[in-house]
């Protein structure tokens, strides 16, 4: 159905109707976009640091015993710099797990922030087409 706005203008009711949706309906993917690119900075930098951190310190434990098998003599010795590395270790492991967990709390709220702006976005635009019918 075809109307005319205050700017003389016809215009298909139709299709303003249609617009309103499908600006809705865009910022569904946007949202799932930020939660996503949120999980994916926590996964990348947390995850895989930790994980590199467990490798080295279970290798560090290897090299120490095979170590302590071959040089017997000095086995008290390697054993003090295995267990020395092994609690600098789990010591990064601490901090890199309170450092992602502020880092994640963070980074929603800036989703949280970006999410609202959208909406308001939105409804702007669905105020603004609303007043030029």
């Amino acid at each position: 159905m075809k109307i005319v706005n205050e700017n003389l203008e016809m215009v298909d009711y139709d299709k303003e109707n249609e617009k309103k949706e499908h600006i809705i309906k865009d910022t569904l993917p946007i949202k799932l976009g930020l939660i996503d690119l949120v999980y994916t900075m926590n996964s990348d930098a947390s995850h895989k640091m930790t994980f590199i951190m467990i490798a080295v310190q279970l290798l560090s434990l290897f090299v120490s015993v095979i170590l302590q098998i071959i040089f017997y003599e000095f086995k008290a010795i390697i054993a003090i710099v295995g267990m020395i590395i092994s609690v600098l270790l789990m010591c990064l492991v601490v901090i890199n797990t309170k450092i992602s967990s502020i880092a994640l709390k963070k980074a929603n709220e800036h989703r949280k922030l970006i999410s609202d702006c959208i909406d308001t976005l939105v409804s702007d635009s669905e105020e603004s087409n609303e007043s030029s019918e």
